[in-house]
């Protein structure tokens, strides 16, 4: 697996670029994903490796406070800049 798609270290996880929760509350886990190359994928497949650190650490706090509704004007903009930044990355490693 390539490295974290973040910081370059080793990935031990994946990070899921739409949150598992929100394909879920859209039904969209089966739906298709069309990237910008015009590749698709189901929702569920569109993830990019990520080290534990940045995974857990870094994102799942901000995460949380997307899904609990608590998020600053801030957070909407770096997570919205995070979800651009993989689909692009992804993007990226498809034919």
């Amino acid at each position: 697996m390539p490295d974290c798609t973040f910081c370059g270290r080793p990935p031990e996880t994946v990070e899921h670029i739409i949150p598992k929760w929100l394909q879920k509350h859209f039904d969209l886990y089966d739906q298709q994903l069309e990237l910008w190359n015009n590749t698709t994928m189901p929702y569920r497949q569109a993830v990019v490796p990520a080290c534990a650190r940045c995974n857990g650490d870094r994102f799942s706090p901000l995460e949380n406070r997307i899904r609990q509704a608590t998020a600053s004007q801030s957070d909407y903009y770096l997570w919205a800049l995070k979800i651009s930044y993989c689909l692009g990355h992804r993007d990226t490693t498809l034919l």
